[in-house]
């Protein structure tokens, strides 16, 4: 899926492009025959790229993991019922 960056605003698709709108960059299904004008072609992400983020990403998950597993441990060992558990009644 090719991705356009857009220097001069335009409508595509009933939507408008442009460098000082919502939406800076095109992305279409196919590539344009003939790029017109006002329409960069941006280059897709390249292999050191695209490692860095696949790193990235592992290591965002192994601290989420860790970062669960210490809070499993922090409420597992709190006791909201007291020393006993909570088997003994109080009779007013």
């Amino acid at each position: 899926m090719p991705s356009y960056k857009v220097t001069t605003p335009r409508f595509y698709g009933g939507k408008l492009y442009g460098p000082g709108t919502r939406r800076p960059i095109l992305d279409t299904e196919e590539k344009f025959k003939k790029l017109p004008e006002g329409l960069v072609l941006l280059k897709g992400e390249t292999a050191t790229q695209a490692k860095a983020r696949r790193a990235s990403e592992a290591n965002s998950v192994k601290a989420a993991e860790k970062s669960r597993k210490a809070d499993e441990v922090d409420v597992d060992s709190a006791n909201f019922l007291g020393a006993d558990g909570g088997s003994v009644v109080e009779t007013l």
